[in-house]
């Protein structure tokens, strides 16, 4: 009988969560990364909530832009 093995996956730290959010939120980081910094925020509150503002954020000048005749860049 195979025993299973559970797998390890390093998560990235706090700090390099917070430096890949604008690549998240833009779709811009490789499938393992982004999973693995998805992960830490599902784990990590503080974090979490830093990427709700940025996500906001960047909403609201997106649709500032819009309303100015801009689109997104």
């Amino acid at each position: 009988m195979a025993s299973f093995v559970p797998m390890r996956i390093e998560l990235p730290r706090c700090d390099q969560v917070a430096d890949a959010l604008s690549e998240l939120l833009d779709g811009d980081l490789d499938g393992p990364v982004a999973m693995r910094v998805e992960i830490h925020l599902a784990t990590c509150p503080p974090c979490a909530r830093l990427a709700r503002e940025l996500a906001a954020t960047v909403a609201a000048l997106r649709r500032r832009g819009r309303r100015a005749g801009r689109g997104p860049r």
